[in-house]
């Protein structure tokens, strides 16, 4: 009789080897290449969604101490205005979104689709909450570590949206209020 008949406690005997390691390789924040996953894009996201409305009240702030005289000067404001709130969010939003296809194991150009309004809630629910490939694909390996650092980015972009919508509440209560002053 075998010590494992006599003992079910006791250790198997059978040979235990370490798997092969996979390659991986560290995710850079603003890069068009590699793949990030699930942890990586909404922090990614929402690091890169702080900047942007950073540089968006920078923008405002400068606008609103202005006293704009020249047309060139209007011209300024306009391309400023397209480039900040709509060529900037969608270039950002593109690079994560394709490198979260690229997890996916699906082609980048996929995210072109997050430019179409049907389409781009969809796309956002599944980039989101698909689960990526933890083996090497197509796109190269999966990233490494770095998942505790992005955890406390998790409560930023559930605030965002709130604070986003309050931000707006209040600033046409008060856009109100300043019009009624000002006729």
């Amino acid at each position: 009789m075998t010590d494992s008949a006599i003992n079910p406690y006791s250790a198997p005997a059978a040979a235990i080897e370490a798997l092969p390691a996979q390659p991986t390789y560290p995710a850079r924040f603003f890069s068009w290449k590699g793949r990030i996953d699930r942890m990586r894009y909404l922090g990614y996201s929402s690091l890169a969604l702080l900047l942007l409305i950073a540089l968006t009240l920078t923008f405002d702030a400068f606008l609103s101490t202005s006293d704009w005289n020249s047309p060139w000067q209007e011209t300024l404001v306009v391309c400023g205005s397209i480039t900040g709130y709509a060529i900037l969010p969608l270039l950002v939003h593109g690079m994560y979104a394709r490198r979260r296809l690229h997890d996916l194991g699906q082609t980048g150009w996929l995210a072109v689709l997050a430019c179409i309004p049907p389409i781009n809630l969809p796309l956002s629910i599944y980039l989101t909450f698909a689960p990526g490939s933890a083996e090497p694909n197509d796109h190269g390996p999966a990233a490494k570590g770095g998942r505790l650092t992005l955890i406390w980015l998790l409560p930023i972009s559930v605030a965002i949206p709130i604070v986003a919508l309050l931000g707006m509440a209040i600033g046409r209560a008060a856009y109100g209020s300043y019009l009624m002053h000002r006729f």
